[in-house]
């Protein structure tokens, strides 16, 4: 994402932050800045390391992103038991993940059809849609390539 482009999501979150009431303060401003500056999806732990050094508690920085959360703003991608992600979301855009189970790689993908289906699928059961997550775990080619390696070297000892 570009400078320019950057600055504009900013402006516009916390624009869209204010008008949910929330106080755009300086901690608030630095972890939004943090999101936006790195990697689609930020691993908690590194958004605390960088964040440290700009004198933002780790506290701070989960209740940011509690909120943001709260908002609408970011999403939480979970894999494995102690590890998630946060990444930033664009506005009336949806995509779901697919994760490797082996190296923690994360790939977003959209379906109108998993959109479509999950619309019949409230309408049948009567609910009021808000949103979903689907998050499909799995061997990325990558990991598979390298096990299926590591396998013609056993066979071959």
């Amino acid at each position: 994402m570009g400078r320019g482009k950057k600055e504009e999501k900013f402006a516009k979150v916390c624009s869209l932050l204010r008008e949910h009431g929330v106080r755009i303060t300086n901690v608030r401003k630095a972890v939004v800045k943090e999101l936006l500056n790195g990697k689609q999806h930020r691993h908690v732990e590194e958004l605390c390391r960088k964040l440290a050094s700009k004198g933002v508690s780790r506290a701070s920085v989960y209740r940011t992103l509690s909120l943001l959360e709260h908002v609408g703003f970011v999403s939480k991608v979970l894999y494995g038991e102690r590890h998630s992600h946060f990444e930033f979301l664009s506005i009336g855009e949806h995509h779901d993940h697919l994760i490797c189970i082996r190296c923690g790689r994360i790939v977003e993908f959209k379906s109108s059809q998993i959109e479509r289906l999950q619309k019949e699928i409230a309408k049948k059961h009567s609910f009021e849609l808000k949103g979903h997550v689907l998050e499909i775990r799995g061997i990325c080619p990558q990991c598979k390539r390298l096990n299926k390696e590591q396998e013609k070297t056993v066979k071959d000892c």
